[in-house]
């Protein structure tokens, strides 16, 4: 897989969800769908940066995660 990557695979109500960013992430979810959000990132000057496309489930998870 590249950097960017999304594989899914729906079957019934369960979603697996593949996608590589730094490294590949793996997520399987019966309640979330295959949809994906923009994410910006700044670079490290401050100046520029570029838009990443990501999962939203992996997004959200990682929102609940982080907020504990």
């Amino acid at each position: 897989m590249k950097k960017g990557d999304i594989v899914n695979v729906k079957k019934k109500s369960l979603l697996f969800l593949k996608w590589k960013d730094k490294s590949e992430v793996s997520q399987l979810t019966n309640v979330h769908d295959n949809s994906t959000i923009v994410k910006r990132r700044r670079s490290k000057s401050g100046v520029g940066g570029h838009e990443t496309v990501k999962p939203t489930a992996i997004e959200e998870q990682q929102v609940h995660v982080w907020s504990r």
